[in-house]
């Protein structure tokens, strides 16, 4: 009975029914074999897991930086590189950085950018990757090894980069092993600095990229626009400005992919957080405040600041007054005024410089305002006068006579002197009086110079193959490409592609641009290989030209003198790419045995 109790072939209490045995020993049986069967499928059970590996989750723990001591701040780093330019710089010494990454790209608002920032100054990264937030928090402390990056300026203000890449980035592989990650997150490392906009020009050094608080501002066009939309496709960032009540003014600059894009601009006076910069142009240097995201707009009061009627929407027949001028800013236009000055002082500031009688020493620049009668400068529109027909008409050494004299012009609005502005003009009316330049077709829908770092940075670069890449010149050359660097030709595919153009319910289209090949020993190589070509597409939307369909614009006027510039002519675009995302892009090839430079300026499309 025993051994039929202990049975491996049945788990069920096992009763002889010959024995006999009294029902109330029979009942303690049944309990008996029970208890050992469930004792037996226990051994079973706890056997079978101790057979079994066991894989523990990794601890959640704080991750601890154990590598190399910092030696560097941000403030030694920028003297270190203080000559660094636009062509970057390799770092080749063993630099470490520890800092705090105080702005990134969480709202969309900064697109490939880190900024991070120390006690000594703030600096931004280039990094070629979109989410970085998710690992690069605000807040979170990194060691930066800095060995293989790059210095370089970009609109003349110094960052960390890499070589060879578009835009200079940093690849993401290569910045996450040189950026470690030090403790958890923490945004009271580093609390926004509370200044003004008066102390922005005497703390360049030591406020540029870092975090601010500007209290007590009103954005000019507070409830009546929002932060980044534009009618124009081609616009991919808007410039909004803001005031303190001292009159003092800056750019608030937001990208159209910013979650907060579509938002309306709050009414009255609030606080504004953001990461602080500088864009240098060949007039000037512009601050600019970048939200990091819509957290960063606090605490406006929702009243209505009087600062002029806005008038106009920017057409010939329906020109913008001065006061939507300024409200518009990052729009092309016409713009109407009165001449009442200027700023009398080249490299000076409005706000110290503006001269509202005569006699005037600089002809470079004009003051527009509503009233002929006006003398405040924060309610004047500085207006750039390039050297040509429309300087000549308008400045006030020359035509004195032109003070308080009414004038449409056609620009670009964008920041001057700091504070919202026109450049660029290319077209003058005086009422009842001389008119000058060339009236802007109104069939054109894009009409880039490319002689501005402004315009260039509108386009996209990317090279395919090769380390050359496209370039902007300061010499009025334009877009510049060659594959010949270091004494030596080199193999190059490399696009330059346009921001979108909306063709959409056109039954034609034309692209003509200006252009140059050289040297004299190069002029005539490639051409008929098909080295320097032009082509559209109208379902390209970022990273490799390969991810879009390209059709090649044909006719293209070459020219035969070296550095001579030429019309391409007018290149027909094909009905099917008439469409509203239209893109156009100019493709350079070179090989390891031959190569020449291609430059390429006044691009229009109509």
């Amino acid at each position: 009975m025993k051994q039929n109790m202990m049975s491996n072939k049945s788990l069920k209490p096992v009763v002889e029914k010959s024995c006999g045995v009294p029902s109330f020993f029979k009942e303690k049986l049944n309990r008996m074999a029970t208890f050992r069967n469930m004792l037996y499928l226990l051994v079973v059970s706890v056997l079978a897991v101790s057979c079994t590996r066991d894989y523990e989750a990794p601890p959640f723990n704080e991750t601890e930086y154990i590598g190399k001591t910092n030696n560097i701040t941000i403030a030694a780093f920028r003297a270190k590189y203080a000559s660094a330019t636009n062509t970057p710089t390799s770092i080749v010494d063993t630099l470490i950085l520890k800092a705090t990454v105080v702005g990134n790209d969480i709202s969309g608002n900064i697109y490939k950018q880190l900024y991070i920032q120390d006690e000594t100054g703030g600096i931004v990264l280039g990094v070629d990757q979109s989410g970085i937030n998710s690992t690069y928090a605000v807040g979170q402390q990194i060691y930066l090894s800095m060995k293989g990056l790059s210095a370089l300026t970009y609109g003349g203000e110094l960052q960390i980069g890499y070589a060879g890449t578009g835009a200079n980035r940093i690849p993401w592989l290569n910045f996450t092993a040189n950026a470690s990650l030090d403790k958890w997150p923490d945004t009271t490392r580093f609390k926004p600095k509370v200044v003004k906009i008066a102390d922005l020009d005497g703390n360049v050094s030591t406020l540029m990229h870092t975090l601010i608080e500007l209290d007590s501002v009103y954005f000019v066009n507070g409830g009546t626009d929002r932060f980044a939309v534009s009618t124009d496709p081609k616009t991919t960032a808007v410039n909004q400005i803001i005031k303190d009540k001292a009159g003092k003014s800056i750019v608030v600059r937001t990208s159209t992919y910013a979650d907060f894009a579509a938002d309306s601009l709050p009414k009255g006076y609030g606080k504004l957080v953001g990461i602080i910069g500088r864009f240098e142009s060949a007039t000037g240097k512009t601050w600019q405040l970048f939200l990091r995201s819509k957290a960063d707009v606090k605490d406006f009061d929702g009243k209505v600041i009087n600062v002029g009627g806005v008038s106009g929407d920017g057409k010939e027949a329906t020109p913008y007054n001065v006061a939507a001028a300024i409200a518009n800013q990052g729009k092309t236009g016409f713009i109407k005024g009165y001449i009442v000055g200027n700023v009398d002082a080249t490299g000076k500031t409005i706000s110290t410089e503006s001269k509202f009688a005569a006699p005037f020493t600089v002809a470079t620049n004009i003051l527009l305002a509503d009233s002929p009668t006006e003398t405040d400068y924060t309610k004047c529109i500085p207006v750039q006068l390039p050297s040509g027909v429309v300087r000549t008409g308008l400045n006030l050494v020359d035509n004195a006579s032109n003070l308080g004299k009414e004038v449409t012009i056609y620009g670009s609005l964008e920041a001057y002197f700091n504070v919202a502005g026109l450049k660029t003009p290319v077209y003058y009316s005086i009422t009842g009086g001389a008119s000058g330049g060339t009236k802007p077709d109104p069939n054109t829908v894009l009409s880039e110079t490319l002689l501005t770092q402004d315009s260039f940075n509108k386009f996209t670069a990317f090279s395919v193959t090769g380390d050359q890449v496209w370039t902007f010149s300061t010499n009025g050359y334009g877009a510049i490409m060659s594959g010949y660097a270091s004494s030596a030709n080199h193999a190059n595919e490399d696009w330059l592609i346009s921001p979108v153009i909306n063709l959409a319910g056109r039954t034609s289209g034309t692209v003509s641009f200006e252009h140059a090949r050289g040297p004299l020993g190069s002029i005539n190589v490639g051409v008929t290989a098909g080295y320097y070509t032009v082509w559209v597409s109208n379902d390209y939307s970022t990273g490799a030209p390969s991810t879009g369909t390209w059709a090649q614009l044909t006719g293209i006027n070459y020219g035969t003198s070296a550095w001579g510039y030429v019309s391409s002519g007018a290149l027909t675009i094909p009905a099917a790419n008439l469409k509203a995302n239209t893109r156009i892009a100019f493709k350079y090839l070179s090989t390891d045995t031959e190569s020449a430079t291609w430059e390429i300026k006044n691009l229009v499309v109509k």
